[in-house]
């Protein structure tokens, strides 16, 4: 496993965990949604579960939070969701359409902006540190545009002293922050190699 893997293990837990979270909350909705209008629905329908849903089930779920999205102009829950969706799948462009879409409704929601950065890490790290920036304007104590950046400046665009940096940042205000210790060492790994 490369110790960039690793690092991401901890970050992807945490997105990952909120997007589950989000996406199982927005799933039951949808299920609960659909059960009511159903009058001949069986038990077995009713309680469908992420597992179960078969690929005619999530299509629909998509096409109805499109749907919502396109209709009520304000629908940032839809948009965000569908952000959620396509990034757990790794269709980083569609998640970055959907992340964007959101951002126009509410620009200063930091989830989003940091969803954003996520999101531009593989195509564009540069753009992904400008999304955890705005973030951190908003929010200087953000962790996860914090920690992000410390990753993002060392793995994708090698820039040691700007990784030290924002380093700095992070443990200043998370200063028990879980990764702390093994990120300062893939730090020093990385300027022995230099």
């Amino acid at each position: 496993m490369k110790k960039e893997s690793f690092l991401f293990i901890f970050a992807g837990f945490v997105l990952g965990s909120s997007i589950t979270f989000v996406t199982i909350k927005t799933i039951d909705q949808y299920k609960e949604k659909e059960s009511q209008r159903r009058t001949v629905a069986s038990t077995q329908d009713q309680n469908l579960s992420i597992e179960d849903m078969n690929e005619e089930k999530h299509f629909e779920m998509m096409q109805n939070f499109i749907k919502s999205a396109k209709e009520n102009p304000q629908d940032i829950d839809s948009r965000i969701t569908l952000g959620n969706i396509y990034y757990e799948k790794g269709k980083f462009k569609e998640a970055i359409y959907w992340y964007e879409e959101a951002l126009k409704i509410d620009p200063k929601n930091t989830e989003i902006l940091v969803d954003l950065g996520a999101s531009y890490r593989s195509e564009d790290p540069k753009k992904s540190i400008e999304f955890f920036d705005r973030a951190l304007s908003i929010d200087p104590k953000k962790q996860q545009a914090l920690y992000n950046k410390v990753v993002v400046y060392l793995f994708d665009l090698k820039d040691i002293a700007s990784a030290k940096e924002s380093l700095k940042n992070l443990e200043a205000h998370y200063p028990q922050f879980p990764m702390l210790n093994e990120i300062k060492k893939e730090i020093e790994a990385a300027e022995i190699e230099k």
